[in-house]
């Protein structure tokens, strides 16, 4: 009678032995395996922001090489999203800073207008300036050098 009850016990017990034997051999994190990639989203992408897109008063963080210093405070910076022309930014510019330095600027977007900006940024007539007039530019309150 002891011997058929022990039988009936077995069984089960080996099964449960043989569940824990390969539970703690199968591959998993604790064993340094890579955690499995989380399924891919079905959200659309978020939308990239340029100047293109933009509207006026639209807050922008745009980095992109600077290619000519026109002031202290103005200074046009391109990049491959950028217009053709280059993108005009008005702030204040890193000590030491030159051409061909990558920057990152921070700022708001504003229509061009010389009359309007040119006391507040300090800008004096240059034919640097007319490529400009009624486009987007950048009024840059945060401006990073790279280099």
């Amino acid at each position: 009678m002891l011997q058929g009850r022990l039988k009936r016990l077995a069984a089960p017990a080996i099964v449960l032995l043989i569940f824990a034997v390969a539970a703690c051999t199968s591959p998993g994190r604790w064993h340094g395996t890579e955690p499995t990639a989380p399924a891919p989203s079905t959200s659309a992408p978020a939308t990239v922001r340029t100047i293109a897109d933009s509207a006026i008063g639209d807050r922008l963080t745009v980095t992109a090489v600077l290619a000519t210093i026109i002031s202290e405070r103005s200074f046009v910076v391109q990049d491959v999203d950028l217009p053709d022309r280059g993108l005009l930014a008005l702030g204040p510019l890193p000590e030491n800073t030159s051409p061909t330095d990558l920057l990152t600027m921070r700022g708001v977007i504003a229509t061009f207008d010389f009359d309007r900006l040119a006391w507040t940024y300090g800008l004096e007539p240059d034919s640097r300036y007319e490529k400009f007039l009624d486009r987007k530019i950048l009024i840059a309150h945060d401006v990073r050098s790279w280099a």
